[in-house]
């Protein structure tokens, strides 16, 4: 059904960039139409997977491999329109692959703002994910709003968990996380997600930090690859550490037993 109503928004794109192209509006037709090959390129030359086949493994290394409680802390999964269910050729994380890993946890980490270039971080044009939002045909508000794009990973996310028949498990508390291990040490195949923030540039208000955290959302990083009202990125143009808004964030992420992200932080 996912995939029926991405092509019907592909159709729909074609449409209106063929109407506006008939109408006398050539530029704004050929921006519009750009999101169909942009898309398919997109898929072609971004996050690949080579395929090398698998490397002999010391069984000793495997049976150790095995004993273990395997966490991948940092993924952008949700950032992706696809079935997480399925291998994929692209995007090096799948449920598939989650299994043959061994993984028991995951954390699905949501970027929400990335500049091509420091210097350019004021154009909005600049801006990464908004082509990524855009050629993606996602709804409208994700192409500028950095809360709308959190939202739609989060959806993804859950979505994936709720489909997945039990093999994937929302990690909310402690006791989630201790009853996931005592499952996995019985032989159980489920797999623990939590969710994080990458870049905290979707977070204005006290109202958004509540949304994510009854949301499920246990870690923030404060900054990404851009700097924003809470501090400077070692990537952006301040280096100016926290701010005075900042020291306050952090102060409440404490207080809502909310893990601070270090990452990125100059």
């Amino acid at each position: 059904m996912r995939k029926l109503d991405f092509r019907l928004r592909q159709l729909a794109v074609v449409a209106v960039s063929a109407g506006l192209w008939a109408f006398g509006f050539p530029v704004l037709a050929l921006i519009l139409g750009i999101a169909i090959p942009g898309y398919y390129l997109m898929l072609a030359f971004s996050n690949t997977v080579e395929n090398r086949g698998s490397p002999d493994v010391p069984v000793e290394a495997k049976r150790f491999h095995d004993s273990l409680f395997i966490a991948d802390l940092h993924t952008d999964a949700g950032l992706w329109r696809r079935d997480f269910h399925r291998r994929s050729r692209w995007c090096h994380l799948d449920l598939p692959r989650l299994q043959e890993g061994g993984v028991g946890l995951f954390m699905c980490a949501m970027p929400t703002r990335r500049s091509a270039h420091r210097k350019l971080s004021w154009f909005p044009g600049a801006d990464i994910l908004m082509w990524n939002q855009l050629l993606q045909l996602n709804p409208v508000p994700t192409v500028y709003c950095a809360k709308s794009r959190a939202r739609l990973q989060r959806l993804h996310m859950e979505n994936w968990i709720k489909a997945s028949e039990g093999a994937l498990i929302g990690i909310r508390t402690q006791e989630d996380l201790l009853r996931l291990e005592e499952r996995r040490s019985a032989g159980e195949g489920v797999r623990g997600v939590m969710f994080a923030i990458e870049g905290a540039h979707s977070v204005t208000s006290e109202e958004d930090l509540v949304e994510l955290a009854e949301a499920g959302v246990r870690t923030i990083g404060l900054v990404h690859f851009n700097d924003n009202r809470y501090g400077s990125s070692a990537h952006g143009n301040v280096q100016g550490g926290l701010t005075r808004e900042g020291r306050e964030f952090v102060k409440r992420l404490d207080e809502m037993g909310v893990v601070l992200d270090l990452a990125h932080a100059a």
